[in-house]
């Protein structure tokens, strides 16, 4: 009768550690389960905030006529990069003040019939 007393209650000892290992897994899976989804919220926190930031930025380029599209800012560069090419080259750059604008003429150019 001893023995079996004392195998029910290493039965019961088992099943009870089983229990308290199932319930710290659970509790650890819950723990992981709620820092992947405060970095995930962290996260989309951090984009919103960068979107705001760009329309912003883009909104008061906009009011201050500064704004360039993509293909304009390619354009841009690829200007830039001609000048400096003909700078390299020696070709002879006339500046701001250099150019003359043409004289208007004021006559007519078709002859009265």
């Amino acid at each position: 009768l001893a023995l079996l007393k004392e195998h029910l209650k290493k039965i019961q000892e088992e099943e009870q550690k089983a229990k308290e290992e199932e319930e710290r897994q659970r509790l650890l899976e819950e723990e992981r389960i709620h820092k992947y989804e405060e970095q995930k919220r962290l996260e989309e926190e951090r984009k919103l905030k960068k979107k705001l930031k760009k329309k912003e930025r883009e909104e008061r380029l906009k009011k201050e006529g500064k704004f360039l599209t993509e293909k304009q800012k390619q354009d841009k560069r690829r200007l830039e990069q001609m000048l400096e090419a003909m700078k390299e080259a020696g070709a002879e750059l006339p500046s701001k003040e250099d150019v003359r604008k043409k004289k208007p003429i004021y006559t007519k150019k078709k002859k009265a019939a």
